[in-house]
């Protein structure tokens, strides 16, 4: 049992979705990558970085995430496009 939990025990993989979307995070690498690729993104646009946190990991909807970053609507979605295509090259995430 020891053993077992230091090799994840009863960790369950997840899938981020978004629509049609899917980032699969099920190694330690994928994290590791989306981590970098996070961090790269956020020293060429922190905004679209903070867009990506809300709706990946916060689970927000672009109208909430207009309405917690106090921004037009028109604003996220251009940040959120941007955000996905870097992504799509940096991490290999589908647009």
């Amino acid at each position: 049992d020891r053993l077992a939990q230091r090799a994840g025990g009863q960790w369950l993989r997840i899938t981020l979705t978004d629509g049609d979307e899917r980032l699969a995070l099920d190694t330690a690498e994928h994290v590791l990558n989306l981590e970098n690729a996070l961090a790269r993104l956020e020293q060429i646009d922190a905004r679209a970085a903070r867009v990506v946190e809300l709706r990946y990991f916060a689970g927000l909807s672009l109208e909430q995430v207009a309405t917690t970053l106090q921004l037009a609507r028109r604003t996220v979605d251009r940040d959120w496009s941007f955000a996905r295509a870097f992504l799509k090259v940096e991490f290999g995430t589908p647009s």
